[in-house]
């Protein structure tokens, strides 16, 4: 399994490249981070305990451990808040 998390200002659309190169040999799962795209109603704070905490409960609920990332900038940060 592959979670897949964007950038600020952006949304899983990014990521369709990647996706694309990807979604016949892994499962896949994107997550948009709260206050973007599918999740902009997801209220505030935004910072990076609150995001990591909003990615693990979408991992938890698709019950996917153990999970690879594959994540650009502030999905980077994220990743390793969920590392430690």
């Amino acid at each position: 399994m592959i979670v897949m998390i964007h950038s600020i200002t952006q949304d899983h659309r990014v990521l369709s490249s990647q996706v694309v190169a990807f979604i016949d040999r892994y499962r896949l799962l994107l997550i948009d981070l709260p206050g973007h795209g599918l999740s902009i109603d997801v209220p505030g704070p935004y910072g990076h305990v609150e995001m990591m905490e909003h990615v693990r409960a979408m991992r938890d609920q698709a019950n996917i451990v153990p999970t690879h990332f594959w994540v650009t900038h502030k999905g980077t940060a994220i990743g390793l808040f969920l590392a430690a």
